[in-house]
Protein backbone atom coordinates (compact mmCIF):
# COMPACT_ATOMS: atom_id res chain seq x y z
CA UNK A 1 0.00 0.00 0.00
CA UNK A 2 1.12 3.59 -0.71
CA UNK A 3 2.48 5.47 2.19
CA UNK A 4 0.09 8.62 3.02
CA UNK A 5 -2.20 10.25 5.41
CA UNK A 6 -5.96 9.28 4.97
CA UNK A 7 -9.08 10.68 6.10
CA UNK A 8 -11.51 8.80 7.21
CA UNK A 9 -14.10 11.24 8.12
CA UNK A 10 -16.58 10.06 11.48
CA UNK A 11 -16.25 6.56 10.21
CA UNK A 12 -14.52 4.46 12.90
CA UNK A 13 -12.38 1.08 12.13
CA UNK A 14 -14.21 -1.52 13.36
CA UNK A 15 -12.43 -3.32 16.46
CA UNK A 16 -12.74 -6.58 18.41
CA UNK A 17 -10.46 -9.48 18.75
CA UNK A 18 -11.79 -11.19 15.33
CA UNK A 19 -11.32 -7.94 13.76
CA UNK A 20 -7.80 -8.45 14.85
CA UNK A 21 -7.42 -11.87 14.03
CA UNK A 22 -9.04 -11.13 10.27
CA UNK A 23 -6.50 -8.29 10.01
CA UNK A 24 -3.20 -10.36 10.66
CA UNK A 25 -4.45 -13.12 8.95
CA UNK A 26 -5.41 -11.03 5.68
CA UNK A 27 -1.68 -9.49 5.85
CA UNK A 28 -0.23 -12.83 6.30
CA UNK A 29 -2.02 -13.72 3.36
CA UNK A 30 -1.13 -10.67 1.01
CA UNK A 31 2.67 -11.59 2.30
CA UNK A 32 2.64 -14.89 0.88
CA UNK A 33 1.12 -13.79 -1.69
CA UNK A 34 2.40 -11.16 -4.19
CA UNK A 35 0.38 -11.86 -7.15
CA UNK A 36 -2.24 -10.85 -5.07
CA UNK A 37 -6.16 -12.50 -3.69
CA UNK A 38 -8.93 -12.72 -5.61
CA UNK A 39 -12.25 -12.38 -3.91
CA UNK A 40 -15.32 -13.80 -5.42
CA UNK A 41 -17.91 -12.59 -2.28
CA UNK A 42 -19.51 -9.68 -2.05
CA UNK A 43 -19.63 -9.59 2.12
CA UNK A 44 -16.58 -10.27 2.58
CA UNK A 45 -15.20 -7.64 0.06
CA UNK A 46 -16.78 -5.28 2.11
CA UNK A 47 -15.36 -6.47 5.25
CA UNK A 48 -11.48 -6.45 4.00
CA UNK A 49 -12.83 -3.16 2.56
CA UNK A 50 -13.99 -1.55 5.75
CA UNK A 51 -10.83 -2.75 7.36
CA UNK A 52 -8.87 -0.97 4.69
CA UNK A 53 -7.27 -4.39 3.53
CA UNK A 54 -7.83 -4.04 -0.26
CA UNK A 55 -5.22 -2.51 -2.73
CA UNK A 56 -6.49 -3.15 -5.90
CA UNK A 57 -9.37 -3.80 -7.55
CA UNK A 58 -10.01 -5.98 -10.88
CA UNK A 59 -13.35 -5.43 -12.34
CA UNK A 60 -15.24 -6.77 -14.90
CA UNK A 61 -17.73 -4.55 -16.37
CA UNK A 62 -20.80 -5.33 -18.83
CA UNK A 63 -22.43 -2.63 -20.74
CA UNK A 64 -25.87 -3.41 -18.97
CA UNK A 65 -27.93 -1.94 -16.25
CA UNK A 66 -30.10 -4.83 -14.32
CA UNK A 67 -32.20 -2.53 -12.24
CA UNK A 68 -31.78 -4.99 -9.97
CA UNK A 69 -30.04 -7.89 -7.81
CA UNK A 70 -27.01 -7.93 -5.99
CA UNK A 71 -24.14 -5.13 -6.01
CA UNK A 72 -21.24 -5.30 -5.58
CA UNK A 73 -21.07 -3.68 -1.63
CA UNK A 74 -24.72 -4.63 -0.62
CA UNK A 75 -24.73 -2.91 2.87
CA UNK A 76 -22.48 -0.44 1.48
CA UNK A 77 -19.29 1.54 2.67
CA UNK A 78 -18.33 4.19 5.21
CA UNK A 79 -17.31 6.72 2.59
CA UNK A 80 -16.45 6.69 -1.07
CA UNK A 81 -14.22 4.90 -2.33
CA UNK A 82 -11.32 6.96 -5.14
CA UNK A 83 -9.66 4.54 -7.86
CA UNK A 84 -6.70 4.47 -9.67
CA UNK A 85 -7.22 3.04 -13.05
CA UNK A 86 -4.14 0.77 -14.17
CA UNK A 87 -5.23 -0.42 -16.90
CA UNK A 88 -8.66 -1.07 -18.89
CA UNK A 89 -9.26 -3.77 -21.96
CA UNK A 90 -11.90 -3.71 -23.93
CA UNK A 91 -13.17 -7.45 -24.43
CA UNK A 92 -15.02 -9.00 -27.81
CA UNK A 93 -18.36 -9.62 -25.76
CA UNK A 94 -18.53 -5.73 -25.19
CA UNK A 95 -17.49 -5.95 -21.38
CA UNK A 96 -14.27 -3.90 -20.35
CA UNK A 97 -11.56 -5.46 -17.74
CA UNK A 98 -10.56 -2.84 -15.36
CA UNK A 99 -7.68 -2.84 -13.00
CA UNK A 100 -7.96 -0.25 -10.55
CA UNK A 101 -5.91 0.73 -6.95
CA UNK A 102 -7.33 2.68 -4.36
CA UNK A 103 -6.21 6.09 -4.51
CA UNK A 104 -4.52 7.66 -1.32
Amino acid sequence: MAPGPRSRGAYHRPRGPGTRLLRTGVQKLKDATPDGVLLGSGKLATELDRLDLIDEYKLLVHPRIAGHGPTLYESGLPSTRRLELISAKPLRSGAVAMHCRRAR
